[in-house]
Parts: structure tokens; C-alpha cells; sequence
């Protein structure tokens, strides 16, 4: 049977996961998968990553996936080194206040995905945390794509990062970090053991927790919501 089986970080990121832990997380879902189903259906998993607003760090994030992804792949005994993934904007950091400014947090976005290396992009309509689905913020998300396609030329180039001494860096130590952690879970015994036992989701939070923190306290920024108001 033909089928792809899409696994998508979104509840991760936007229940506050940090980059590592999303990484560690889709992975960890991917393998339990294959435990359990067997390892014929290592060809047909693809990967959603959920970009945030630390750039630099989320372009890295796509070529670690796809690194880690390789190794644990390899264990299996069928390594993939260009497993398929799409990167679509974060909903978490999107405002209701001074709305207009998430079309340029999810085209940030964007591009650090294609930067990143992704197979696939997806955008956003900035104004789905208040709105319901329309025509005209679906015509700007759309319009958003076709900008960063046609007027950009950000799609001529194989791998826009190559020689950058700090993605590489970002990548080395994403990479570490995030295998660091997919081992304890699978240690453990895996994601859904390992989330119900050792309170893997309680990290999330308690990084989701500190983050709010930080915006409360303005260390850390969101344009038009917590400084720059008009």
C-alpha cells in the first residue's frame, strides 16, 4: 500500500518544547512506530517541524533532524540520509494584539526553513487565532509563498548555510544534545513509557513556563504585544 505517515512536532513546539526536545520527541514517536509496526514502514515517514522565531537556530534544527534521523535509521538496519521534511510556522507566538505583525513573524519563519533545507513549505493565515478560515488571509498566506518563490531567489540555492561557522556549530550541538536526549527515552523505554513515567511533558511545560517568564519580564520580545506598542 502507498502512503505517507507524516510525523508533525506541532504539540511539542507549541506546548513549549525547546528545539531540542522537539527534535528528541518526533524522532523518539518515529522509532516507537517502527518498533511496533516493523521496519518496512521506515520508507514512509516523513517529518513536520513547527519553526519558531530563534532564526539561526531553526535553520540548523532541519539538518539535525535530518542528521539523527539518518542514525537511527541506520540502526534499524535501512538508513535514510534525505528523509522528507516540511516547516510550517509556529501557531505559539502568534498575537492578537497588533496582528498584522505574525505575516512577518510566519515569513521569518518560512525562510528559516527553506534555509534550513526543507523539502516543503507551508505558511499560516495570521489571523487564525481569532479569525475562522477566510478568503482574504488565505489569499495573503498564499501570496507570502509565491513572494519568497518568485521575487526572492531563495529557491536557486542548494544549501544557502554551507560554510556558515556558526550553523555548523548550532548544528554540532543541536545534533549532540538532541541524540542525548532521544537515548534517556529510549532507555527508558520509549516515547510513550517514557512521557507517562519520567514526566518528559512536565520538561515541556516547565520550558513553556519559563518562556512566558521572559516575555512577561520583556527579556524577551514579541513586537506590538509586549513592547512597541502602538
Amino acid at each position: 500500500e502507498k502512503f505517507k505517515l507524516n510525523i508533525s512536532s506541532e504539540f511539542f513546539k507549541n506546548s513549549g518544547a525547546n528545539i531540542v526536545q522537539e527534535i528528541a520527541f518526533t524522532i523518539s514517536v518515529a522509532s516507537e512506530l517502527l518498533n511496533r509496526y516493523g521496519v518496512n514502514l521506515i520508507e514512509k515517514i516523513s517529518f513536520e517541524l513547527i519553526q519558531g522565531n530563534n532564526y539561526f537556530f531553526e535553520i540548523a534544527k532541519i539538518q539535525v533532524l535530518r542528521i539523527l534521523w539518518s542514525i537511527v535509521s541506520k540502526e534499524y538496519g535501512k538508513q535514510i540520509d534525505d528523509c522528507v521534511i516540511i516547516a510550517k510556522p509556529s501557531i505559539k507566538n502568534k498575537t492578537i494584539k497588533n496582528y498584522n505583525n505574525n505575516i512577518i513573524r510566519s515569513t521569518t519563519e518560512c525562510m528559516s526553513g527553506i534555509l534550513g533545507g526543507c523539502n516543503f513549505i507551508k505558511s499560516i493565515p495570521y489571523d487564525l487565532k481569532f479569525k475562522d478560515s477566510n478568503d482574504f488571509s488565505e489569499r495573503i498566506k498564499y501570496n507570502q509563498l509565491l513572494i519568497l518563490k518568485n521575487e526572492t531567489s531563495i529557491d536557486k540555492v542548494n544549501n544557502a548555510v554551507s560554510g556558515s561557522y556558526y550553523i555548523t556549530y548550532l548544528i554540532e550541538n543541536l545534533a549532540q544534545k538532541s541524540l542525548d536526549l532521544f537515548k534517556k527515552i529510549t532507555t527508558n523505554g520509549g516515547y510513550s513509557i517514557s512521557l507517562k513515567n519520567d514526566g518528559l511533558f512536565n520538561d515541556i511545560l516547565s520550558n513553556s513556563k519559563k518562556e512566558k517568564e521572559q516575555f512577561n519580564s520583556g527579556e524577551k520580545i514579541l513586537v506590538g504585544f509586549n513592547k512597541y506598542l502602538d
